[in-house]
């Protein structure tokens, strides 16, 4: 899913060149120095559409009056006008939410920030991915209008973060940037720990829904001497820890994109109920259970698939603390039903 059109100056002005660059086979290096400075991205898009042919005028008077009827024509293309739908979608199915009234105006903005780059950025391609493009889970999630893939970002706010520069006064600003690699995501994750966890953002539900697969590098153990996908002497069960990792994971992705993108794990208790086996393609899913700020109960499964009922293979219910508000002095280590009594009690 591609971002909203952005306007000069530019702060990503390099990324953006070579990606228009990339999508016409043309050449970066070819745009003129005030490129940078004066284009916007819509010029800059049919400088590279026309091989280099078409430019903006130089004469300042005509450049306002293409910007004039630039803004009263839609220029977007459809892959834009559709991605800009889906950010306005998202961001009235964020405001219709139960907790909407009981968060901080800080924490709206911090998710609004959090979800807007999230979801715009969608999940990168995964060469070494695990989960097959047929399957039925992960086809029916990609379909749907109303769920949106997103991946992992880290959220920088404003002047705690005075290396994160933006604007036409370079004053530090509020973003949230692409996390590429994770534990629990991206191609590393897929190649090195044998896990492909891809979750999407559900606007009709604010649920964070997922599919699942592992290969052989995720199960508990196999033998030094063999190749990994030898079945000569290997465990076939995936190791517990790594499916608490995808719970944990799911469930601070769905307190982050709808409610504090600072926040950290409280408490969480995981109940197994059946194994998971490598080359298979499970379900998940995470849902926000109560909101009483600064504390969230969040909750998480594992499903498996089929025709019949879903059966269950983990789940999660768990605390997160939205990090943005002063813990009392000696916190460090409390359970969450001592942080929840703190806070009711006024801070008392």
């Amino acid at each position: 899913m591609r971002p909203p059109p952005r306007g000069e100056p530019f702060t990503d002005f390099d990324e953006l060149a070579e990606e228009l660059a990339a999508q016409f086979n043309g050449d970066a290096t070819a745009l003129p120095d005030e490129a940078k400075s004066e284009w916007s991205e819509a010029e800059l898009q049919m400088f590279f559409a026309s091989g280099g042919q078409i430019t903006p005028p130089p004469n300042p008077k005509l450049r306002a009056a293409a910007r004039e009827l630039e803004a009263k024509h839609d220029l977007r293309s459809p892959a834009q006008i559709e991605a800009d739908a889906a950010l306005e979608l998202a961001r009235e199915a964020a405001q219709k939410a139960p907790w909407w009234e009981k968060v901080t105006e800080l924490d709206r903005q911090k998710a609004g920030v959090y979800r807007d780059a999230a979801l715009a950025r969608g999940i990168p391609d995964r060469p070494h991915g695990l989960i097959p493009a047929d399957d039925p889970h992960f086809r029916q999630l990609h379909k749907a209008k109303h769920i949106l893939p997103f991946e992992k970002h880290i959220l920088f706010w404003e002047s705690s973060q005075p290396h994160i520069k933006g604007g036409a006064d370079g004053e530090s600003r509020s973003v949230a940037l692409h996390a590429d690699e994770g534990y629990t995501h991206g191609d590393s994750a897929c190649a090195g720990r044998g896990l492909d966890l891809r979750y999407f953002w559900d606007s009709s539900t604010l649920k964070v829904v997922a599919a699942v697969a592992y290969s052989q590098k995720a199960v508990g153990g196999w033998s030094a001497v063999e190749d990994e996908t030898s079945t000569r002497w290997r465990s076939t069960l995936v190791h517990g820890g790594l499916l608490e990792a995808v719970l944990d994971e799911l469930t601070a992705e769905v307190m982050k994109i709808n409610i504090a993108p600072d926040m950290v794990t409280s408490e969480m208790t995981v109940r197994f109920k059946k194994p998971s086996s490598p080359g298979v393609v499970y379900k998940a899913e995470a849902a926000i259970v109560d909101v009483s700020p600064p504390l969230v109960t969040v909750s998480g499964r594992i499903l498996t698939q089929g025709d019949e009922e879903a059966s269950l293979v983990a789940q999660l219910q768990g605390e997160y603390f939205c990090d943005d508000v002063e813990p009392p002095p000696g916190a460090l280590g409390w359970e969450a039903g001592r942080l929840r009594e703190y806070f009711e009690a006024g801070g008392a």
